[in-house]
């Protein structure tokens, strides 16, 4: 069969109806289906109108074909086959790809000759190696510092603070409870002699 694909070297035509080679995704799609996903993969822009006239999508005006195309290409079966398609396609490129990569390796006068020896480098298994010195600093502020840093900048900025302050209530009780440790701040402790009896 002639090749079709605009041209793309080391393309293969797939017989939408063989499914011998056809991979899963490709199986799972209608007939119709399978030749949008291929006429969309040859197509040299892949226009999705153009894709689902070839296929033999049929509609009354180019409008209703634009819907179908677009339909079709958007269709979750369809997207999954179209990736499975050209991995494949690019796996079967991968020796041309290396070719032409390594002939800009070879040119001294190819302006990205560096840059085309250091891409076979790297996919030889030889990647560069850079290090990255990160500084990180940490400052761990209680709540207090921070609120106290908070409102110097407001006084700074003129706002009156003392409506905003509440009294805190005096003689209130103070949980001691395991997980509520957080809640003393400053405490004093006075020793208390037990009585004679409670020995």
């Amino acid at each position: 069969m002639a090749n079709r694909g605009g041209g793309q070297p080391g393309y293969k035509r797939v017989d939408p109806e063989n499914e011998d080679h056809l991979g899963p995704c490709m199986r799972a799609l209608t007939l119709l289906q399978r030749k949008f996903v291929i006429a969309l993969l040859e197509s040299p822009d892949g226009n999705f109108t153009e894709a689902a006239r070839v296929a033999g999508y049929s509609a009354e005006n180019y409008g209703s074909l634009r819907v179908l195309g677009h339909t079709a290409a958007n269709h979750p079966k369809v997207l999954l086959a179209i990736e499975e398609h050209a991995r494949k396609f690019i796996k079967a490129s991968t020796l041309t790809s290396i070719r032409h990569l390594a002939l800009v390796a070879q040119d001294p006068t190819h302006k990205d000759q560096v840059k085309a020896i250091g891409m076979l480098l790297n996919r030889g298994g030889l990647p560069e190696i850079s290090h990255q010195t990160v500084d990180v600093t940490v400052t761990n502020k209680s709540l207090d510092e921070r609120l106290a840093i908070r409102m110097k900048q407001l006084e700074a900025l003129g706002v009156d603070l003392k409506p905003l302050m509440l009294e805190a209530p005096k003689n209130q009780p103070i949980d001691t409870s395991p997980g509520h440790e957080e809640q003393i701040e400053d405490a004093e402790f006075v020793a208390i002699e037990p009585k004679d009896e409670e020995w």
